[in-house]
């Protein structure tokens, strides 16, 4: 993979699609008895985007991420804007985990994109502690 390209994937993987999943959980700490629709559809929408580019070692981790927010999207079609379950958050980081460290053994060839994106981003790694838990 040229640098460019793992720039893209690894920005997409933590702006985009780590990010919306973290956005939806750290609302969910505030309002644990919803979880708005269009919190929901920016997760389907950022993997779906994702799952077209990624190729990766863990890509059977970004299909059951996929299969999860099918299930979860079927649940919604029954109940209007349930939250994501404990159990289910804790299933989609697992996932999340293992697509995180794949990119960043791709990225040990970049290693100042892989610092550079880190830096800049706005939510925590799959890997790190996450304020929202506190909230649970």
């Amino acid at each position: 993979m040229r640098e460019e390209e793992f720039r893209r994937l690894f920005q997409q993987f933590l702006y985009e699609y780590w990010g919306a999943f973290h956005e939806a959980v750290e609302s969910e700490s505030v309002t644990p008895e919803r979880l708005a629709g269009s919190l929901f559809q920016a997760i389907r929408r950022a993997h779906e985007e994702f799952a077209l580019r990624y190729t990766g070692k863990a890509s059977a981790s970004v299909e059951t991420l996929g299969r999860l927010w099918e299930q979860l999207d079927l649940h919604r079609s029954y109940l209007a804007d349930p939250p994501i379950t404990a159990e289910d958050i804790g299933r989609a980081r697992r996932q999340f985990l293992l697509v995180y460290h794949d990119l960043r053994d791709q990225g040990r060839a970049f290693p100042k994109v892989v610092n550079e994106i880190l830096t800049g981003s706005p939510h925590e790694t799959p890997a790190g502690p996450w304020h929202v838990d506190a909230a649970r």
